[in-house]
């Protein structure tokens, strides 16, 4: 394969998780894609020091780390989000995340099949603590019950999410089920 179909091939195919790493450190959007255009440029341009034998997708997040520092640097004056430990953290947990056979993406597609089967009241707690991260005092608030009834209510939700997942995961790819998936939902 020649070098720029095989680098493209590569690259599609870690974008959307490097894009997420990205998006881990740079809040702005107009900003995010500043950050991801040089890092593909980096990438490209360093290719040739691949080494093939590594993964893609950890030696890309590297490339990122360094153009992420680069953005902070220039942009000191504003917030930073992460640290330069905390974003070194996110990027062995993409590493920790990533393989070869996409269990992450499988794992993600599995929980949204999950979550659209929760009763409409489950799913809306599930949505407003996870996708709005709204806090379980607001919650509880909200619902006119006490934070212990919300902890206990998102810890059976989350067992019932878990399992579901599980069951998905084993009935499209019974190999590759395990009893304990690498897609967690904290509270």
């Amino acid at each position: 394969m020649d070098r720029p179909s095989h680098f493209l091939r590569l690259f599609l195919a870690h974008e959307s998780d490097l894009r997420a790493y990205v998006a881990t450190a740079v809040r702005v959007p107009g900003s995010r894609d500043d950050v991801m255009q040089e890092v593909a440029l980096a990438l490209w341009k360093s290719f040739d020091r691949y080494d093939p034998r590594q993964s893609f997708g950890a030696w890309a997040r590297g490339v990122a780390t360094h153009k992420v520092f680069d953005h902070h640097r220039r942009e000191s004056r504003r917030l930073v989000l992460l640290s330069p430990e905390a974003l070194e953290a996110v990027r062995r947990a993409f590493d920790e995340a990533e393989t070869d056979g996409g269990t992450v993406r499988q794992e993600e597609e599995a929980l949204g099949h999950c979550l659209k089967s929760l009763p409409p009241r489950s799913a809306e707690l599930v949505g407003l603590r996870y996708s709005e991260r709204a806090g379980i005092a607001v919650l509880a608030d909200r619902r006119g019950t006490t934070t212990a009834a919300i902890y206990q209510q998102l810890s059976r939700l989350r067992a019932v999410l878990g399992d579901c997942i599980r069951r998905r995961l084993a009935e499209n790819h019974p190999s590759e089920a395990s009893p304990a998936t690498s897609l967690r939902i904290r509270s």
